[in-house]
This record gives C-alpha cells, sequence and structure tokens, in this order.
C-alpha cells in the first residue's frame, strides 16, 4: 500500500493501465469541453478504472467557507468529515484513511470504508484533492490502484488548467476583436508609431482621411508622409520640437494639425496625442486621435468672413473687438480701433462698373494687411467700410503713424485692365490707453467714437481724425 509521500511509477498492470489514460485524455479535451467537463471525466474514469465497489468525488481547495468543497460526486457526510479533518494536508500528498459511515449513508452496509485521497495539483498550486473509497474487509487500495488514481488526477489538473486558460483566451481573444472592429469602425484616424515615430498602427479610419492604405503608411515617418504643421487650439504655428516635447513632459498635447492626403488635398485636422512608455518609464512611441475637421473649418472660415476679400466679416470682427478689450483690461495696454472708409469708390463703381469695384476693395484689403502686424486684426464691415484692431498700440503717436501709413497705401493707384483708378481713405481713430480706467469704455463704444471720427474726416477731408 503507498504510504502518505510515497510515490512509484505507474504500471502497465494497473487497471485500465496507459489506456485509461489516453481514454481519460480522449474524453476530457471533447469539442467544447470546459473546465468541469474535464474534472467530471476525470472521476469517471477513476470509477470506471476501479472495481464496482469502489466509488470517487472530486474536492475544491478552498470553498466559500475558506474548507474543501465538493465540485464532482454524490454527496457524503462521511468523505466529507474525513476531507475536512485532513485539510489541508489532503491537498498537499497522497493519504489513505478509514471513514466510519454513520447511519443512513451509503457505507452503512459495510461499516468501515478506506479513502484514499490524491491531491489534484498544477504547477505546484493545489486545485482540490480526489476521494476514491472503498468498503473495508479487502485488502485495500493496490499500489497500481493510487498510481493510476494519481496520474489521473495530474492529468486532470494539467488538462484542467489547460481547458481554463483556453477558454480565457478564447474570451480575451474576442475582447480583442471586437476592439479591432470598433477601432476599425470609428470615423477618426487612430495612428500610433514607435519612438522613432515610424508608424506602427493605421486603421481604416486614417486610411479613409488620408487616402494611405494601412500596407503604404506602416513604416513611415508620421508625420513626414502627411506633411504635418503643428497649431495650438488658438491658431499659433508651433514646432514640432514643442510638440513632442509637451508630449513627454505632460503625457499629450492637444490642437490642430495642417496635413496633406495622399492625392495632395490639404486637411484640417483637430488632433490628440498620447505619449506611450516602455515598462521601464521610457518614451516608447505616441497615439494620435485625428479628426478631419478640414469641411467644419471651411464652413466656420465662411461664415465669419467676407468673401470677396477674405478678411473677417463684421460678425467676427465683433468677437475679435471684444476679445482685444478684454484683454486690453488685463494687460492695461494701448487699445485702437481704426474706422476707414473709401472716397471716390462709389464714383469708380458707377464709372467702371461692380467688377471693378470688387478688384479695389480687394486691393485694399491686401494693402492693409501689407502695412499692419501679424497680431493686428483687419476686416470689412461691407461695402467700402473696413475696420482695424490694434493691440499693444503704444501712445497716441504711434497709433497716427499706423494711421498715415495706412492712408499712404491706401492711396496708391489700383489697375483696373488697362485703367487706373485710386481711392483715398477718410479714418476715424478711437484709442483706449487704458480701458479699465474709463468709466465708460466699453468694446462697443470705441466702434462707435471711431465711426463718428470718421465722419468727421470725412467731412473736413483730414484723411485722419482722432474720437475726443
Amino acid at each position: 500500500m503507498l504510504m502518505p509521500g510515497e510515490t512509484a511509477p505507474i504500471r502497465t498492470s494497473a487497471p485500465g493501465g496507459p489506456n485509461a489514460l489516453v481514454e481519460f485524455a480522449r474524453a476530457a479535451l471533447q469539442v467544447s469541453a470546459s473546465r468541469e467537463h474535464v474534472l467530471r471525466v476525470a472521476v469517471d474514469q477513476v470509477k470506471a478504472a476501479m472495481d464496482d465497489d469502489c466509488t470517487a468525488w472530486l474536492y475544491q481547495a478552498d470553498g466559500n467557507a475558506g474548507g474543501p468543497a465538493l465540485v464532482v460526486g454524490n454527496h457524503s457526510p462521511a468523505v466529507n468529515a474525513a476531507i475536512e479533518a485532513a485539510h489541508p494536508e489532503a491537498f498537499d500528498r497522497p493519504l489513505v484513511l478509514d471513514v466510519h459511515a454513520p447511519d443512513g449513508s451509503w457505507l452503512a452496509d459495510y461499516g468501515l470504508a478506506q479513502c484514499a485521497l490524491i491531491p489534484v495539483r498544477h504547477t505546484g498550486r493545489a486545485l482540490g484533492a480526489m476521494a476514491v473509497t472503498r468498503a473495508a474487509g479487502r485488502d485495500g487500495f493496490r499500489p497500481d490502484e493510487l498510481d493510476l488514481v494519481t496520474a489521473i488526477a495530474e492529468l486532470g489538473a494539467v488538462l484542467s488548467e489547460q481547458t481554463r486558460m483556453l477558454a480565457d483566451s478564447l474570451v480575451a481573444l474576442d475582447e480583442m476583436r471586437q476592439l479591432v472592429d470598433v477601432v476599425d469602425n470609428i470615423s477618426d484616424a487612430l495612428v500610433s508609431c514607435d519612438a522613432g515615430h515610424l508608424i506602427v498602427n493605421w486603421n481604416a479610419g486614417a486610411e479613409q482621411i488620408y487616402g494611405y492604405s494601412r500596407s503604404d503608411a506602416l513604416g513611415c515617418d508620421l508625420f513626414a508622409l502627411l506633411a504635418t504643421q503643428f497649431y495650438t487650439s488658438d491658431g499659433a504655428e508651433v514646432s514640432r520640437e514643442e510638440v513632442l516635447s509637451d508630449v513627454a513632459l505632460a503625457g499629450g498635447w492637444l490642437g490642430e494639425l495642417r496635413q496633406r492626403r495622399a492625392d495632395g488635398a490639404p486637411l484640417i485636422i483637430m488632433a490628440s496625442f498620447t505619449g506611450l512608455l516602455d515598462s521601464v518609464g521610457f518614451p516608447a512611441g505616441l497615439v494620435a486621435v485625428n479628426r478631419d475637421v478640414t469641411t467644419q473649418r471651411h464652413e466656420e472660415h465662411r461664415a465669419m468672413h467676407d468673401p470677396l476679400t477674405g478678411l473677417p466679416n463684421r460678425r467676427r470682427l465683433n468677437s475679435a473687438l471684444y476679445d482685444a478689450f478684454a484683454r486690453a483690461c488685463r494687460t492695461h495696454l494701448t487699445l485702437a480701433v481704426l474706422f476707414i472708409d473709401l472716397d471716390g469708390f462709389k464714383e469708380i463703381n458707377d464709372t467702371h462698373g461692380h467688377a471693378a469695384g470688387d478688384e479695389v476693395l480687394k486691393a485694399t484689403a491686401q494693402r492693409l494687411i501689407a502695412v499692419l502686424r501679424n497680431r493686428d486684426t483687419v476686416g470689412r464691415l461691407g461695402g467700402d467700410e473696413f475696420v482695424v484692431i490694434l493691440e499693444e498700440a503704444g501712445n497716441v503717436g504711434a497709433v497716427e503713424a499706423v494711421a498715415r501709413r495706412v492712408c499712404d497705401g491706401l492711396a496708391e493707384p489700383v489697375d483696373i485692365g488697362e485703367t487706373h483708378v485710386s481711392v483715398l481713405a477718410s479714418i476715424g481713430v478711437a484709442v483706449a490707453v487704458d480701458p479699465e480706467a474709463g468709466e465708460q469704455v466699453s468694446a462697443e463704444s470705441l466702434l462707435e467714437a471711431a465711426d463718428q471720427a470718421m465722419y468727421v474726416a470725412k467731412r473736413e477731408r483730414t484723411g485722419i481724425s482722432f474720437a475726443p
């Protein structure tokens, strides 16, 4: 008889012999096999390999109450009591116990039975125990019988764990497939690249937006492929190095990109970059979620800009003036508004036609842009009226110098075919040296004051007039 702690090789003379293990493995690995199926087949195989007066149970190492719990087999208070008495030793090494059968149990007719407890372990971890009982009065369990039960228990542990891992893998694979479906079905471009910014992932949304197939894009430099320019959400251009520095320091970057499709078409992209780190915390690349907002931005531009000159329209000018006024109040820096009207424009329209008048308006827009700073705002209110917003304008003398440059620039002749036409500017100027200091100063009052000053300049033919 196998004593606790003893092991012996499986004998071919064991009941069922190696064929029992083969039959067990074949039955356990049926299609749609689950872990419970494998363990139940292990118990059934032990019953089949032993004689008719043996039965078997399988116990889980830790039940709901922290002790052993019956998994497969009929309930037997006597065996349960034996398992509980031997716990946790029963899950560490083979044991052979005498079981006293209480009245009413299936062993009652025999009075005394023998119970072999064989651990079910996998990679050193106790999963449970196989309990095999036989009525007393025989020679007990032979070593070859116990060897077979041990082999089935060990093989059952391996197969049940493999089945569990396979089931977990299938669930994970299904979740991954669902995630891939989601990624490929979103309209945004989801692109990831390595630390050298070479593309390693390119979803269907990226193919749709950029016109490059996945096979064409993989391995290419993300930014070079798309001729990328970077802009903040406020529209200020920033360098690639500044963006990547933000990703490294803050973990991400939000902004807009100017990029090009495979066919050369320009794109405006709303972008979100997230930095990736390797296992030791070093930068490993980034993930970009990019949305094509080209159409949206064009529609917004059309809604806020004059279609003839491309300058901001009345709506955009009002918004820009409110923003500039708010900044001037915070910084206490000079804000000036120039209200411009073109003298002689009506005569050009009447004499040379509206096409000639349109050319004058477009030339006026270009000349205003040319004489002003990049941070200044110039727009067309309508007709031949234009407005300039000067932030951080300096003193009144500096504002007047800008107004003089505007007058001189607009006075230059405009070529209309073979004809040259000229207009003169009447400019009204309103200045708020410190907007917060004046009780009656507001964005609306500045524009209105510049408008009234323009009429003074027109009436008195001075070219420039400052509001009081």
